[in-house]
């Protein structure tokens, strides 16, 4: 049989046969989704210890409170957070004549990309990612020209300090470029965006998330016997991340029509291992993509099983999005009580989760963080503090 007809069979093979969705497994660093007014009220006490000691703390807490605001659905609040967040660099590095202040500002300048995308302005999301291009980076962008930074993101990364900066770049601009070119269909864009990321050199991390990417890419065009040819030409299978690209070759197994009863039996039995080993954000979220798998190609039991130990790790780790999905899963596998959901879920603050069972999403009640938040950006320090302990005090956090 020729090569052309031994594509066309696969191809017609493919089309009589279900198909496995995939999601690119590889976890950066992701954050457990805890309870978000508890998360909320630490993080406030967070920012005013940071502001009396003078620790990094600041920067951290003042992102993941614009992320709390994203993940309510209140992307308005959560940018102008963001932009607060900026602001104060800025002034801080003016009052201190000192450009190293400005390198934090670099994070809350992404998280405005991150915003558009995840309300799918994929036009400006797309523009906002291209502005971190390395060509483009001693060019004046929208961080000069909307928020009145001197310094080009060039200049910036040059000082000494900057590493963690660079790495915080590199990896936004190989991935989640990517990723944006690969959820608005520009698959030419993406893989010369590929191409050329592969040829840099980055980290061992990046370059397999952006093969991954690359694979994700394959699927959704429905090249399955390219890239299950591809993968086991690179070998991919025996290297740091194997479990997640056997994962990749079962899929792509799968949906050729190829029998994976043995794969998918030996991958199971050594999750079960590494369920016993899982401990973080990292081990949860990749067990939960296993499950979403499982979901599609494993047996009733093997589902069951492993939604219970996302439960029992998503439990422990207090993310209550995982939860939620792995008892929803569980009551449709008849396990869990869709009541007994309905009742635990209705008070949650997450949008995600409002939007599965069809609840509008909570009324916003941020104002006086943003009003303390402003007072910061506006470096009145004590106004910040003042405010801050109004809302730890008992009586306001019971409002």
């Amino acid at each position: 049989m020729t090569d052309n007809a031994t594509h066309v069979a696969a191809v017609i093979r493919e089309t009589q046969v279900p198909q496995c969705r995939y999601q690119p497994l590889i976890q950066a660093d992701p954050i457990i989704r805890q309870p978000i007014t508890t998360w909320q009220q630490s993080l406030l006490r967070r920012l005013h210890t940071s502001l009396i000691v003078g620790n990094e703390d600041v920067a951290e807490a003042f992102n993941q409170l614009a992320l709390l605001e994203a993940y309510r659905g209140h992307h308005d609040t959560a940018l102008s957070f963001c932009q607060l967040q900026i602001t104060y660099w800025r002034n801080l590095a003016n009052r201190h004549r000192d450009e190293l202040y400005l390198l934090p500002a670099l994070q809350p300048w992404i998280n405005t990309f991150r915003l558009q995308r995840w309300q799918q302005q994929n036009m400006t999301a797309s523009s906002l990612y291209q502005q971190l291009a390395p060509e483009r980076r001693n060019e004046r962008n929208n961080l000069n020209d909307q928020y009145a930074i001197s310094p080009t993101i060039g200049e910036l990364l040059a000082n000494p300090s900057a590493g963690k900066y660079s790495q915080l770049i590199e990896s936004v601009y190989w991935l989640e470029s990517s990723h944006q070119l690969l959820n608005i269909g520009d698959y030419a864009g993406l893989m010369q965006q590929i191409q050329s990321g592969l040829r840099q050199d980055i980290k061992y991390s990046i370059r397999s998330r952006l093969l991954e990417i690359w694979f994700k890419a394959l699927v959704n065009k429905g090249q399955n016997a390219y890239a299950l040819e591809a993968l086991q030409r690179m070998k991919l299978t025996q290297s740091h991340h194997q479990l997640e690209f056997r994962a990749l070759e079962m899929i792509l197994s799968f949906n050729l029509g190829i029998d994976i009863t043995d794969k998918a039996a030996q991958i199971y039995d050594e999750l079960q291992v590494y369920c016993h080993r899982a401990s973080d954000a990292k081990g949860l979220y990749l067990l939960a993509e296993f499950c979403k798998i499982y979901q599609q190609i494993g047996s009733h039991t093997q589902q069951i099983t492993l939604w219970n130990q996302l439960l029992s790790l998503a439990t422990l780790l207090n993310d209550e999005v995982l939860c939620f999905d792995a008892q929803f899963a569980l009551s449709q596998l008849g396990q869990y009580s869709v009541s007994q959901i309905d009742t635990e879920a209705q008070y949650s603050d997450y949008k995600i989760i409002r939007d599965r069972l069809s609840l509008p999403i909570h009324s916003q009640h941020s104002q006086p963080i943003q009003t303390c938040l402003t007072h910061l950006a506006e470096l009145n320090i004590e106004q910040s503090l003042t405010m801050l302990e109004r809302m730890l005090s008992p009586s306001e956090s019971k409002m």
